[in-house]
């Protein structure tokens, strides 16, 4: 570490730009974390099968589309608070009107409102994390990347503490009711970092919607080799997700509780990743994109190996945390890196759409991460041979990076993204 590094740090740690990627990231997190977690202890709550709640997760089906009307939110800005935090605004204002909704619904006597309510809320989430990574995006400069991507992914974290831990605990004492009220004002209040934000500028948006889809895809497709390109964006972390995939069962298996597998994912492996995403931010602004990318893919490849090794020791709750603790660093580490990488992609015209565009491909092998898992343990040798494939999975991934690091090196030495238009 130089001597010049303290002062980096303290100045990235009082950078506004950084605070208002922070806060807004919790602000992401908030809604997708109730479509996907609390909304599924609710209906158990109250009675519902588990093939409803099953069916539940296809609420979720917004986030995986989300880029199919990003070009509308990158093509027309509203009359108020600029192009993109007009957006912002509105879709924290109508996610807190339908957080508070659920609050005077019962899923035992109206299963479709209920639906219907979290599948807006899951458009409307989805919405709000399309204007957010754009503007993210668009605010920071090349040097920021690394710590905003360290930023939004700690926002992103408390969000799910929140809407997770804290819910469940203020719905045992006080009632789902009033829980979605008090979730409804804090969704609500999100709206001030929204309010002192800084607005991007200087940015000339596409002049129709035509040319915030076509241009957009050019462009990507003018600079990156379009196979390569798709392969990076799914494998770069299809490891470490296929690690986490069935965790919780194999840890059952083991021996452990749920008890015990819940304080330490949700304590300690939160701890861990907020730690981790913080790490891989200044490891970005101190490596530069692609050492870190590499040195990082090569952490997320590691942590199979604890599971590994837990399979082959006697029972150990201390060794079952070390191993939470350290799939949830080389996880937060890994995501930061990434999360850059997709930033530096994008050009700041249509940020919104390429972004979304880039992260939905990343997401679509994970759908089908689960049963892939689960096949692998019930017919090819069990859970050493699923924790073999995850370590050889990811090896793919790292080599890619060397075949388009030249492309890489440029992008992140460009400063910000997509002043290049």
């Amino acid at each position: 570490m130089t001597a010049e590094t303290p002062r980096r740090l303290r100045e990235l740690i009082a950078n506004r730009r950084l605070l208002a990627v922070l806060l807004l990231g919790f602000s992401s997190g908030f809604p997708i974390a109730f479509v996907a977690g609390t909304l599924q202890a609710w209906l158990k709550t109250h009675g519902l099968n588990i093939r409803l709640i099953g069916m539940a997760t296809l609420l979720q089906l917004p986030y995986l589309l989300k880029f199919l009307w990003a070009p509308f939110l990158d093509r027309y800005a509203l009359p108020f608070l600029g192009r993109r935090r007009g957006w912002i605004f509105v879709t924290q204002v109508l996610a807190a009107l339908l957080i508070g909704a659920m609050s005077l619904l019962d899923p035992s006597q109206a299963v479709l409102p209920v639906a219907m309510v979290a599948f807006a809320l899951a458009f409307v989430g989805a919405s709000q994390d399309v204007v957010i990574d754009a503007y993210r995006t668009d605010i920071v400069s090349g040097a920021e990347r690394g710590p905003a991507a360290s930023a939004t992914q700690t926002g992103y974290r408390l969000a799910l503490l929140v809407t997770g831990a804290a819910a469940f605990i203020l719905a045992e004492q006080i009632g789902w009711p009033a829980t979605h009220r008090w979730m409804a004002c804090i969704m609500f209040a999100c709206i001030a970092a929204t309010l002192v934000a800084p607005e991007p500028t200087g940015i000339r948006p596409p002049t129709s919607l035509k040319e915030a889809v076509v241009e957009p895809l050019r462009e990507i497709l003018a600079r990156w080799p379009l196979l390569p390109l798709i392969l990076l964006l799914v494998l770069y972390k299809l490891g470490e997700a296929l690690t986490l995939s069935l965790s919780t069962p194999y840890l059952q298996d083991l021996g452990f509780t749920l008890r015990e597998i819940g304080i330490a994912s949700k304590g300690f492996g939160l701890a861990a990743t907020i730690v981790g995403v913080i790490a891989g931010g200044f490891m970005v602004a101190r490596w530069g994109l692609y050492r870190a990318l590499v040195v990082l893919a090569i952490g997320q490849l590691a942590t199979a190996f604890p599971y590994l090794l837990l399979s082959l020791i006697d029972k150990s709750y201390a060794a079952m945390i070390a191993t939470i603790v350290v799939q949830n660093v080389g996880d937060g580490m890994g995501t930061a890196a990434f999360t850059a990488l997709l930033m530096a992609i994008c050009n700041v015209r249509f940020s919104a759409f390429q972004y979304a565009l880039l992260s939905s491909v990343a997401s679509v092998p994970r759908v089908f991460l689960g049963p892939l898992a689960g096949y692998i343990v019930d017919q090819l040798g069990g859970w050493v041979t699923l924790y073999t494939v995850c370590a050889i999975v990811a090896l793919p991934g790292i080599l890619l990076l060397k075949f388009l690091r030249e492309r890489i090196v440029k992008i992140d030495r460009e400063g910000v993204s997509g002043r290049r238009a």
